[in-house]
């Protein structure tokens, strides 16, 4: 966090905290944060993020939005978590639908909880040009995807008409 920190002066960096599940989580972080931010005389910290990869964070946002400055949903994490089915386990992969209601249903509820925090969402679903649409209805505003997806992706939130 020290280099973090000091690198924060010269370049536009920011702090995904990952594997958050409870508020408590968060709030270390930042106090350590501002602790080592007080030490070296800076006034102002990176902004800080939560990865929501777990359904105990995506129910607990309402605990951890004041500690933060933005969201970031690790879909394949939160589906891996949600439905209890590792995705590179053959046995039960056929649990591993990171598109399904139950996902979205996570996604809209954090959304909900914490509309002033702008979010995103990285993982195999920010890249599927078919679910852009519903991510976007989510509140979703940024979408972290490889490269090669960039094209698709831009034309499918070109598409999209929001209401």
């Amino acid at each position: 966090m020290r280099a973090i920190l000091s690198l924060s002066g010269e370049f536009n960096v920011f702090i995904l905290i990952p594997m958050v599940t409870l508020p408590q989580d968060v709030v270390i972080v930042r106090e350590t944060l501002r602790r080592l931010a007080d030490e070296r005389g800076k006034g102002t910290l990176p902004p800080l993020g939560a990865m929501i990869e777990t359904p105990a964070a995506a129910l607990s946002v309402n605990g951890i939005a004041p500690h933060v400055d933005f969201l970031s949903f690790g879909t394949n994490d939160l589906t891996q978590y949600t439905f209890a089915a590792d995705r590179e386990n053959a046995a039960v992969e056929t649990y591993f639908n990171d598109s399904s209601d139950a996902i979205f249903r996570l996604l809209q509820m954090v959304h909900d909880d914490a509309p002033q925090l702008p979010s995103a969402v990285c993982g195999e679903l920010a890249g599927r040009a078919a679910h852009v649409a519903r991510l976007l209805q989510c509140g979703i505003r940024t979408l972290s995807v490889v490269p090669p997806l960039i094209p698709a992706i831009k034309a499918a939130v070109r598409a999209v008409r929001i209401e």
